[in-house]
């Protein structure tokens, strides 16, 4: 028989000249056996509730991903109907001059606002340095002389634009061997 026990859990203790009794030996691995059940019990809840947190961040992560998508996809499919599926709004270029009256210009939409300039155009011929419009009406800023406002200069495409030059002695922005940019706006 046990002359003493611990003071946890009430484990049999046995000093040299005791006799270990089977009964005390199997009610202490009772006890060792619960206590450790009961741990594996709290492990697997803590473990349990660490997969449903983990399962809770999944999710919401899921959930927030999901929403980003959609209201990407809803923002797409918007500017599609609008604008088509190119997702071209602006196009810039250049081109020379070639000296003739009628120069077309293609940049794969209908613009609705273009903006030409030079940069090396000079005060011979009337050269224009810069021409800003829509298909009714445009602004024609000189060199030398005074702003002009012009209806019939630029016509617009469904795949660019087309100036329509006065048939003067100039060409205005398509004059000879001139650079020329522009900025097309959808």
């Amino acid at each position: 028989m046990a002359s003493g026990q611990t003071s946890r859990y009430g484990l049999s203790q046995w000093q040299p000249e005791d006799k270990v009794l089977r009964e005390e030996f199997n009610g202490d691995n009772g006890k060792v056996d619960a206590a450790l059940g009961g741990l594996a019990d709290q492990m697997d809840t803590k473990a349990g509730q660490a997969d449903l947190d983990g399962v809770k961040t999944q999710l919401a992560t899921k959930a927030a991903q999901s929403a980003l998508n959609s209201l990407s996809a809803s923002v797409t499919a918007g500017l599609a109907k609008k604008y088509g599926t190119d997702n071209s709004y602006i196009k810039t270029g250049s081109y020379v001059g070639d000296g003739t009256f009628v120069r077309s210009i293609t940049v794969g939409f209908r613009p609705s606002l273009v903006m030409i300039f030079s940069m090396d155009c000079d005060n011979t011929d009337y050269n224009h340095a810069f021409l800003l419009g829509d298909d009714s009406v445009q602004v024609v800023i000189p060199i030398k002389f005074r702003t002009k406002i012009c209806q019939d200069w630029l016509q617009f495409t469904d795949t660019g634009f087309t100036l329509h030059l006065e048939t003067t002695s100039y060409s205005h922005f398509n004059s000879q061997d001139l650079s020329f940019y522009y900025i097309a706006l959808k």
